[in-house]
């Protein structure tokens, strides 16, 4: 999976791209935008939200063995993230964005609600088929989040 800065043809702004390469190896754009934002193209975008307590964490079955997430917190706590994960076999659980934030973590396993650092939003995933995301922030999260592929 690639996060790639990118000059649209026939433009002349620069956006970015998120691609994949499915199960026959096409590389296949999930999510396309422009430098203001809106969102060009897209291909299997699921959204979800969540509602997380301070030291709890959801558990979320994707749609898919493997894919991207795109979230976000609204209210108080502003992180956001954008994660590459693998819920077969040896899991795996990779950071592409964090919009900034040092407060996103990422890890492998089932997440408990204090398992994560303290102050942090971690997002894992685990052999269980399942993607968790755990809040320590200190305060409740509201969480949007979108599987992009």
């Amino acid at each position: 999976m690639d996060l790639i800065n990118d000059t649209i043809a026939g433009s002349d702004f620069t956006g970015f791209k998120v691609r994949y390469h499915n199960a026959g190896g096409a590389e296949v754009t999930a999510l396309e935008i422009n430098a203001a934002g809106e969102l060009l193209a897209s291909v299997g975008l699921r959204p979800w939200k969540a509602s997380i307590s301070d030291d709890t964490a959801v558990s979320l079955s994707p749609v898919r063995t493997e894919g991207i997430i795109a979230m976000t917190c609204l209210g108080a706590v502003t992180q956001n993230a954008i994660v590459a994960y693998d819920v077969v076999g040896t899991p795996q659980c990779v950071l592409m964005s964090s919009g900034g934030s040092p407060n996103v973590a990422v890890t492998t396993g089932v997440l408990m609600g204090t398992t994560g650092a303290d102050g942090k939003l971690t997002i894992s995933a685990a052999n269980d088929g399942k993607i968790y995301v755990e809040n320590r922030t200190g305060a409740a999260v509201a969480v949007l989040g979108t599987y992009l592929s």
